[in-house]
């Protein structure tokens, strides 16, 4: 088994007994950018040159204070400098403009917000929470579908797990719990009507009497494929697939399992540094890795390229 530790140790102690000097002028640089901001902020001055210059800034401390001035200043134009950065490298940044975006309360952030959700990389969990906070204190009709969908399972979410530490040598280990959707049916041309997500669906002679059920995920007509979660029984080839609700009726050409990607790594603050990967994995599928010593760990479930829909995922990360 690669180890994950090692030799990261020795470096950080050899960085920390030559970071004085340097530890010191990185804080008079830091105190020199933020001081402005806060000034601005206190005195309730909106410059949008400064604030664009703080969220841009290579430290993400100072573009962390840039981002809480603007939303505590409540100047609806910081709201297009806010969502401009959801994409910042440094998650702990993302974190503080969420949270931005909901003390300033402009509902044309609520699209971007909603968008991020679904982009990649992932949100962190504290972003996310961030996210969904800021969200249910817009009144905007858009919020409550969005809510719902996530409740549902209909809303795809892609939220990277949260960096983990460990304090001693030991094993880590990353395991999907659950994956959604459970399968992916093609079906044959010649079908006919459209499955509505969410509605129950079987094969057999009646719903009642079917010992094959399941509830559709995700359909798409264009290509044909059906995505379904909750499945019980076995769903054959060659035969329909009904939907209760829609009376949608199609025959199966092909049935498959989604595969994804997880993988162990150490974080940098920033970034996970993949160092542990099994890229055909399903629910119930783990990486497990030997921990030499201290250190931040990082675990990812990812796309490898064999997902027809979006997917959602629970991950359980432990240490021992």
């Amino acid at each position: 088994m690669k180890p994950l530790f090692g030799p990261l140790t020795v470096m950080t102690t050899a960085l920390a007994v030559a970071a004085g000097p340097m530890a010191h002028a990185q804080q008079e640089a830091q105190v020199e950018a933020i001081a402005p901001i806060l000034m601005a902020e206190d005195a309730r001055r909106w410059d949008e040159a400064l604030f664009r210059r703080g969220l841009e800034h290579s430290d993400p401390l100072v573009r962390k204070k840039a981002a809480l001035a603007v939303g505590r200043l409540k100047d609806m134009r910081g709201t297009a400098l806010l969502v401009a950065h959801l994409n910042d490298p440094d998650s702990t940044v993302q974190t503080e403009i969420m949270f931005a975006l909901g003390v300033l309360q402009d509902t044309a952030a609520v699209g971007p917000i909603i968008a991020r959700f679904g982009e990649r990389p992932g949100l962190w969990r504290e972003t996310a929470q961030e996210g969904i906070t800021a969200l249910a204190k817009l009144n905007d009709p858009r919020v409550a579908p969005f809510f719902s969908g996530i409740l549902r399972r209909t809303q795809p979410l892609t939220v990277d797990s949260v960096p983990f530490v460990v304090t001693q040598a030991g094993s880590a280990n990353a395991t999907i719990t659950a994956l959604d959707p459970d399968i992916t049916v093609t079906v044959k041309a010649g079908g006919s009507g459209t499955f509505s997500v969410g509605e129950l669906v079987y094969q057999g002679a009646s719903f009642d009497t079917a010992a094959v059920k399941a509830t559709v995920y995700a359909w798409n007509p264009a290509t044909g494929i059906l995505s379904l979660r909750d499945f019980t029984g076995g769903f054959t080839v060659d035969t329909a697939i009904i939907g209760v609700d829609s009376g949608a009726q199609w025959t199966i050409a092909s049935i498959d399992t989604p595969v994804v990607g997880i993988a162990l790594g150490t974080w940098s603050g920033t970034t996970c540094t993949i160092v542990l990967a099994n890229d055909v994995s399903s629910a119930g599928s783990s990486v497990n890795g030997a921990v030499q010593g201290q250190g931040t760990l990082c675990a990812r479930v990812y796309d490898v390229g064999k997902l027809t829909t979006p997917a959602t995922f629970t991950i359980e990360v432990t240490h021992f």
